[in-house]
């Protein structure tokens, strides 16, 4: 059912056809045959990388499961899990800056930095507004995924930081709370 509602609702879409449903069809066709412990994070994992390879992406993915639950609170944890990882930067949403501690990130030389996303604009289909914060599903069903590419590309301030070059900011800086973002780990 799943799969045709995203026929339904993208399948008019100029790249829905060539980007999105040759990935999506034998995802689906693997998802209904998992079953026993472990499936639903199977399904996770798969759905989370089905789009690696078109946008050009090679992550090293670790489940916190796999490490060693040090710590406290949420800061000490993920302080541990990237002392754990050798991880030398912590890259987070501003909507942490309610509750990390960034002494604790630099007592132990990690660098935590703010990510300030801008979610670039582009054509929905939609007659009105933009709607912010979709799936890839979106973004590939409507862009062409080269363009989707330069986007990815590695910036010390990443194309969505608004009009014109900002760099990422360090854990000491004051950030507004009202740009609350999702948290991202880089190595």
């Amino acid at each position: 059912k799943h799969l045709q509602a995203l026929v339904t609702l993208y399948g008019g879409r100029p790249h829905f056809r060539a980007q999105v449903l040759p990935l999506v069809e034998p995802f689906y066709d693997a998802a209904a045959r998992e079953s026993g412990p472990g499936s639903l994070l199977r399904v996770l994992l798969s759905s989370m990388a089905l789009f690696h390879g078109p946008l050009g992406l090679t992550p090293n993915l670790v489940l916190s499961s796999t490490l060693e639950r040090r710590g406290e609170d949420k800061t000490q944890r993920l302080v541990e899990y990237c002392l754990q990882t050798g991880a030398h930067t912590y890259y987070s949403g501003t909507g942490s800056t309610v509750y990390l501690k960034p002494e604790r990130f630099r007592a132990v030389d990690v660098r935590l930095l703010w990510q300030r996303f801008r979610h670039p604009d582009y054509a929905q289909g939609r007659e009105g507004r933009f709607v912010t914060g979709l799936s890839i599903v979106d973004v590939l069903a409507n862009v062409p995924v080269e363009t989707v590419r330069t986007w990815l590309q590695p910036s010390p301030w990443g194309p969505f930081a608004g009009d014109g070059p900002q760099p990422l900011q360090p854990a000491d800086a004051e950030v507004g709370v009202e740009d609350a973002g999702l948290s991202k780990r880089t190595k």
